[in-house]
């Protein structure tokens, strides 16, 4: 009896060995399968982290019962080893230097979430407290260039001029800013480029379905340095835009409420469409920045793991510098609004991109909840002009 029990046991445990090797495989085909024609892949992309250490489970078990069945999950381990390696930052752990070498080029990319505080949800231009504790971590690391996403000014008396701000309290006066969403025709909120450098040319791409906070436009502005020019943009690509109510929705769903039906439909709608929408995105976005004349920089809250389309669409063959210098999963979002969300450790969706030429010197993530997302800090050094 007790034979047939470990027999049983057995044969379960490769059961379902195989079935997450399938899933983890069909997950590996998500960023080749365009979610504007094949919405469902989106979803598997997420499941990718998850699938992963569940198959180093199987490996560890199977080490014990029968060693030979390791090369199960080995075996698709190798096939998705692409899949694997954009997910992972295999580079041994180092501290930042703030001091940063001569002749490398100091840039931060972060979504403020308009200097909203990180337990609050509604917008408020009369609260500034959280936007000079950002200015303090601007000051801290001392940037030559910040790509800001969810930026916010106004000329307005009972509001905060940031872009005078950055300026006179910061010291970066050149910048380039897209008035994306409007407040009263006063308060304007966007993508938004400061440099220590001079700008001697922007430019700004808007997307056909920019009609929401959901999305900011693509700029860019091309920065002198030295007697080199180097191309920097930002943009912010389609989000679930997940409201209060939706995170309650989730919590419906969660507990299996009578509700929780209702609930899934208009979490599942908004995440389809919000899929479909950065595969166009993310299309055009690289069309544009593969027009470059100059060595580009690309600083993006792309709203997508990088287990995507989206994700592998826009870095083709450009350098991603969390992988180039980071280590572990590189989480860079939180929710204020979900403990799920904020405790999930796989939501990398920032990231900083370079194109041929520009090498990743140092990397690092900011762990201060002042927004929703970490600050990106990274350290590159410039193709060297002839």
């Amino acid at each position: 009896m007790a034979d047939k029990l470990k027999r049983f046991a057995s044969r379960l445990l490769l059961l379902l060995n195989l079935v997450v090797v399938v899933l983890f495989l069909i997950t590996c085909l998500a960023p080749y399968l365009n979610p504007a024609n094949w919405w469902f892949v989106g979803f598997s992309g997420l499941l990718l982290p998850w699938l992963f250490f569940t198959l180093i489970i199987f490996i560890f078990i199977w080490t014990v019962v029968r060693p030979r069945r390791i090369l199960i999950s080995l075996a698709a381990f190798l096939i998705g080893a692409t899949n694997i390696r954009v997910m992972l930052g295999m580079n041994k752990p180092s501290t930042f230097r703030m001091e940063k070498e001569k002749g490398n080029l100091r840039v931060m990319d972060w979504n403020v979430r308009r200097f909203t505080p990180f337990y609050t949800e509604k917008f408020d231009p009369n609260d500034t407290d959280n936007l000079k504790s950002i200015f303090g971590e601007i000051s801290r690391y001392q940037p030559d260039v910040i790509c800001l996403q969810e930026f916010y000014s106004t000329n307005a008396e009972w509001g905060s001029d940031n872009i005078g701000r950055f300026c006179k309290d910061l010291g970066y006066c050149h910048a380039v800013f897209a008035r994306d969403h409007g407040y009263l025709n006063k308060v304007w909120s966007g993508t938004a480029i400061f440099s220590k450098y001079p700008v001697i040319d922007s430019l700004r791409y808007t997307f056909p379905d920019n009609n929401s906070q959901a999305t900011e436009s693509l700029i860019s502005a091309d920065l002198h340095i030295g007697h080199d020019t180097i191309r920097i943009y930002t943009t912010h690509l389609q989000s679930f835009s997940f409201r209060k109510k939706d995170y309650n929705d989730m919590r419906k769903i969660r507990d299996q409420e009578d509700t929780g039906l209702a609930a899934s439909k208009s979490i599942f709608y908004k995440m389809r469409k919000a899929f479909q929408k950065r595969a166009v995105q993310a299309e055009e976005t690289r069309s544009h920045i593969s027009n470059s004349p100059y060595p580009y920089i690309l600083c993006t809250d792309l709203n997508d793991v990088p287990n995507s389309y989206a994700y592998f669409t826009l870095r083709g063959d450009r350098k991603d510098a969390f992988l180039e210098k980071g280590f572990g999963l590189g989480k860079t979002f939180a929710s204020g609004n979900s403990r799920f969300l904020d405790w999930l450790p796989t939501l990398r969706i920032d990231y900083v991109f370079l194109s041929d030429g520009v090498h990743t010197e140092q990397f690092t993530q900011m762990n201060r909840k002042l927004s929703d997302h970490r600050a990106l800090v990274v350290d590159v050094s410039l193709p060297k002009g002839e």
